[in-house]
């Protein structure tokens, strides 16, 4: 792995690029057993060693190692339910109209996003 990154970075630099190693982070997809049989994996390029990480957040979709996508779960009815509460304390001074808006606009596009991911 170490040596595709090298690659990479040339290839970067080629076309007037770079790699901020300082943010790269490496992550290794896999069943349970095989990611402990693999536990100590290092990835090292230009004498800097590239975090290891057992999840990643990348455009606000959390990603584990297991593919099980339950923190982003999380994070969406967090979400969700920090505007409802907001909508809830002021659904005296709101329309019925209004009401459906914001849920369409504040809540809903974070479902479907997630959904599409």
């Amino acid at each position: 792995m170490s040596e595709d990154l090298l690659s990479v970075s040339h290839w970067l630099i080629d076309n007037k690029l770079s790699l901020h190693l300082r943010k790269t982070e490496s992550i290794v997809f896999g069943s349970k057993q095989k990611l402990k049989a693999q536990s100590n994996r290092s990835i090292t390029i230009n004498n800097t060693t590239i975090a290891s990480t057992t999840s990643v957040k990348y455009i606000d979709v959390t990603i584990d190692q297991h593919m099980y996508f339950t923190s982003m779960a999380d994070s969406v009815i967090k979400k969700a339910n920090a505007r409802l509460t907001f909508l809830y304390r002021k659904t005296y001074y709101l329309t019925r109209h209004t009401k459906m808006l914001l849920v369409m606009s504040l809540i809903q596009c974070h479902f479907d996003y997630t959904c599409s991911v």
